[in-house]
């Protein structure tokens, strides 16, 4: 859409853009696999590399002992071949994909920007992207829903490319590799994108409907094949029963009023501290409707409103909302306006700087500080070198807003906050970790129970252990044993036990003649025992 440039300045902006790219992995490369693994979710993608590692089991993964047919297979076969050099899979190779990912989404934003609005547009909106809170938070773990939003980005690339007008296949083939692409990576979720294309082909002018149709049959058609094929042919049970029944279909029938409000109202936070020139982008799309900027918000809001709609929330779902939201306000704060939508952004830079300013000292107060919830704790900052820091960053963001506002430099002032929330995040990326390993860290509890099982040897878990221990016990077996009267014929074979220490102080006279404890530490602020047998008397 927008015309050519000279080689001087193509050179210009690419550079420009590898820039950008960089930044973007930096920003997510420093937290990554530097933090102990806590969350099932992220430890069952390691696990099932871990599997197709060491056993081949590529079709069909397992997952203690069992097949596992939840999820296709895309994500984990990235996190095998990214382990494959090491032989390993490690924190670090299990968060590679996500790191990647982010850096792929980033370059999607900007090349749809650039598409439509030029240059200045699609870099300042891969910088407002990247600096976005939820980027950073989902783009280090090891998920696959950082990956699905890359896919999408492309996806709206294509789309657009598509229907410009000029008919050439190339869009097509493209968009049907990332449809494809998305459903081998999160399977049903990503039919969402399908509700977002037709919605925005209701703001085209001659669609090219059919061969969309055509390029999205075949994209499903593939993706069933190689996602569906294995698992009914090997374990058609768990598929029938555990996945279709008992996942996704009762996934989508978990509705509540309070998870739809909450993601609803939830982008918009996840969004900052951009959410605000978001918001006053309206007063400049009713004084000059465009074309581009229609169906990006069309597309967007076709997202939000799926994502909404289905299924219970959980704010990571909500990252392929987070791309619109930056083309959006990048074409806002880059566009050359007049009126009632100059004076709305001029507003807003200022509204922003205070919003920035004063939720910064609020940071520092105590008793704000200590109504933050354990599983986000990790993130204030706390070393004198973090407040300096971050505090000459959110000054100088201030000081840009704020000249911009007066001197109608709207791009100048973005490009600072872009830096300034940056450099945050990477002093965010450096110094996070550590803390959050004092709240959620199962290494040493996993060390002690690896340091008395052998190789092959069984772990129970009592009334269950989370799959992260699984992680740091190679080798091992685990098995969880819900009721207390289950444990005496489990622990005939098995050599240590993993529980929560109010669960061992109501055991310990059954226990204690052949169990002793050897190791305790707090996980999530609840205390767990390492038990083990007791060695047999001279």
């Amino acid at each position: 859409m927008n015309g050519k440039t000279s080689p001087r300045s193509a050179v210009q902006e690419g550079v420009q853009v590898a820039l950008v790219l960089v930044l973007a992995a930096v920003i997510v490369i420093l937290p990554a696999g530097r933090r102990p693994v806590w969350d099932g979710n992220e430890a069952r993608y390691a696990l099932l590399a871990r599997d197709i590692l060491e056993r081949g089991n590529w079709l069909v993964a397992r997952l203690r002992e069992e097949p596992y047919v939840y999820k296709p297979q895309l994500h984990f076969w990235l996190v095998t071949a990214l382990s494959w050099p090491t032989g390993a899979v490690t924190p670090m190779t299990a968060a590679l994909p996500s790191v990647l990912a982010t850096v792929a989404a980033t370059g999607g934003v900007i090349a749809v920007g650039r598409f439509l609005w030029g240059g200045t547009a699609g870099l300042l909106a891969g910088l407002i992207f990247t600096t976005s809170p939820l980027v950073f938070s989902v783009g280090h773990e090891a998920l696959p829903d950082g990956p699905m939003d890359a896919w999408f980005v492309w996806a709206l690339y294509a789309l657009l490319r598509s229907v410009d007008g000029r008919g050439t296949l190339g869009p097509l083939l493209g968009f049907a590799a990332c449809l494809a692409g998305a459903l081998l990576t999160k399977g049903p979720p990503a039919l969402t994108l399908l509700a977002a294309v037709a919605v925005t082909l209701t703001q085209v002018h001659r669609p090219p409907v059919l061969r969309l149709v055509v390029a999205s049959a075949a994209a499903c058609a593939v993706a069933a094949l190689v996602w569906l094929a294995p698992y009914i042919y090997y374990a058609s049970a768990q598929l029938g029963q555990g996945a279709i029944k008992g996942e996704y279909l009762a996934w989508f029938g978990r509705w509540s009023l309070h998870s739809r409000l909450a993601s609803l109202y939830s982008p918009l936070f996840a969004f900052l501290p951009w959410t605000l020139l978001l918001v006053a982008a309206p007063w400049h799309w009713r004084s000059s409707p465009e074309r581009g900027r229609r169906l990006v918000g069309v597309w967007t809001l076709a997202l939000w409103m799926a994502i909404a709609l289905a299924g219970r929330y959980r704010a990571k779902y909500l990252l392929p909302v987070l791309p619109g939201f930056a083309l959006l306000t990048a074409e806002f704060v880059t566009a050359r306006l007049d009126g009632a939508a100059r004076t709305a952004r001029r507003v807003m830079l200022v509204v922003t700087a205070l919003v920035a300013g004063t939720g910064f000292v609020m940071m520092g107060i105590p008793a704000l500080r200590s109504r933050v919830d354990i599983d986000n704790r990790s993130f204030l900052i706390e070393a004198p070198w973090e407040w300096i820091v971050c505090g000459l960053a959110v000054l100088l963001a201030v000081l840009a807003l704020v000249v911009g506002a007066r001197r109608n430099a709207a791009t100048a002032a973005a490009l600072v906050l872009a830096a300034a929330a940056g450099t945050i995040l990477i002093v965010e990326g450096i110094a996070y970790p550590p803390r959050y390993a004092r709240d959620f860290d199962v290494r040493p509890l996993a060390a002690a129970a690896a340091a008395r099982v052998p190789p092959g040897g069984a772990v129970i878990g009592h009334p269950d252990v989370d799959l992260c221990y699984d992680i740091y016990l190679p080798g091992r077996r685990v098995r969880e044993v819900l009721r207390p009267e289950d444990l005496t014929v489990e622990l005939a074979t098995g050599d240590a036990i993993i529980m929560p220490a109010a669960r061992w102080r109501g055991l310990a006279d059954a226990l204690s003649p052949r169990w002793s404890v050897v190791a305790e530490g707090k996980v999530r602020g609840v205390p767990m025992t390492v038990l083990a047998r007791r060695s047999p008397s001279p």
